[in-house]
């Protein structure tokens, strides 16, 4: 591997890490952030509020998808990448000096969600395009393991970012530490933006651009139209997969302990320390074996092993129980399926609109079942006070993402990479 390579494939991983610590800080830091920028109430009023944004703000990123992914097909992949880096960093930075709701009332609610909004919007222009970009370097051997470094990296932001978050906690005399997180995001996503040179295209991109092959048109409707099915699926699997991920690592160890009471505040953040690493480790093995062995056996497997243990949870949570060692297996079994299931919808689509369909469906499914979770599941508990009714939330969508493998492997795609 040429040096140029390394360099391309060691910065695509940098500004992965970075997108992924300033997407995380914001979910991690909900009840600091909900005490500083959310109108008067009680702490679970406040968190309601604050996972409220969370969920609004989330309908930015169709958006993003269909203006960055647009640039990303026709012009280039690391092209929409320099663009959204500069954008998102900058939506830190401004979250970092803004003063809260006591000093300039609801707007500062209102500054925090278009920053947000912002945020997310370029998220969607730049991390599907950066997995996409790898998995066309790359080439077939390690496919998935290069996935999973992509995964890994993001894993890293996000454990930089809970333990930054835990250090805040435990200097709470300092009330104005948690700016300096995101200011460090907003600092370290502009120096990405100036190691932008060291990024090259893929020849697969490159080849496949050139000769035209995959070429379906600019208007994003008819591309859909002609592609409904695969549209659909990538839709409802990655937005399960999103789910997973913020329900298990985000949402569930903070909900335990502001709205439970099961475990404290700084258990809950050394715990989403513990899940991170948890969950990080698994996306490298995940990698490893999806390139080994068949891919639908790994996904199936590990989906009904995850049911079986959020049954368990469920059952225990009847008694307001909460174990946290099966918290991390269940978490451990998120990335087994994951890797495989991104890179094979990546594979169904042809290289001159893979970022756009991969990055709308993924912005749709989060859209709808993704960052909606934690709001739906605050409702879920202010309505019913059941633990139980959470988890079997949850498990729906476990059963929906396996739904969607099913149809995808009895369809038989073609592998675009290949071709």
């Amino acid at each position: 591997m040429r040096v140029s390579e390394k360099t391309s494939y060691l910065i695509a991983f940098f500004a992965t890490a970075i997108r992924y610590y300033d997407y995380a800080l914001f979910g991690l830091s909900a009840s600091v952030i909900s005490s500083h920028f959310m109108p008067d109430g009680s702490n679970s009023d406040k968190l309601l509020n604050f996972f409220m944004i969370f969920s609004i703000s989330v309908a930015a990123r169709p958006i993003g998808s269909v203006i960055f992914g647009r640039i990303s097909d026709t012009i280039g992949r690391v092209v929409s990448v320099k663009i959204t880096t500069i954008i998102s960093a900058f939506s830190a930075l401004i979250i970092s000096i803004l003063p809260g709701y006591e000093t300039i009332g609801l707007w500062a609610t209102v500054v925090l969600t278009v920053c947000r909004m912002l945020f997310i919007m370029s998220l969607a222009g730049e991390t599907d395009a950066i997995k996409i970009y790898i998995a066309e370097k790359i080439g077939k051997k390690s496919r998935h393991l290069a996935s999973g470094l992509v995964s890994f990296s993001a894993q890293l932001g996000a454990l930089i970012a809970a333990c930054m978050y835990h250090f805040t906690l435990s200097v709470s005399e300092i009330t104005w530490l948690w700016r300096i997180n995101f200011a460090v995001g907003g600092i370290l996503g502009i120096s990405v933006f100036l190691l932008r040179k060291f990024l090259h295209e893929s020849s697969h991109y490159i080849r496949n651009k050139t000769e035209g092959k995959g070429k379906e048109g600019t208007n994003i409707a008819k591309i859909i139209s002609q592609n409904r099915l695969k549209f659909f699926l990538t839709m409802i699997l990655n937005g399960g997969i999103g789910a997973s991920y913020n329900f298990l690592v985000i949402f569930l160890s903070t909900f335990v302990a502001k709205v439970i009471g099961g475990t404290s505040i700084h258990e809950a953040a050394e715990n989403n320390i513990i899940l991170i690493i948890v969950y990080a480790i698994s996306c490298l093995i995940s990698g490893v074996l999806a390139d080994r062995i068949s891919i639908y056996k790994q996904i199936f497997i590990s989906l009904l092993l995850t049911l079986s243990l959020l049954f368990v949870m469920q059952i225990l949570s009847i008694d307001q129980v909460y174990f946290f060692p099966i918290h991390m297996l269940v978490v451990f079994f998120v990335p087994i399926y994951m890797i495989p299931i991104q890179i094979k919808l990546q594979s169904i689509f042809p290289v001159n609109i893979r970022v756009r369909m991969c990055s709308l469906g993924h912005s749709l499914g989060s859209l709808i079942l993704s960052a909606t979770i934690p709001f739906f599941c605050m409702i879920l508990w202010k309505y019913t006070e059941n633990f139980a009714v959470i988890y079997a939330y949850f498990m729906v969508i476990v059963l929906l993402i396996i739904s969607g493998v099913f149809v995808l492997m009895r369809e038989s795609y073609k592998n675009m990479f290949e071709i």
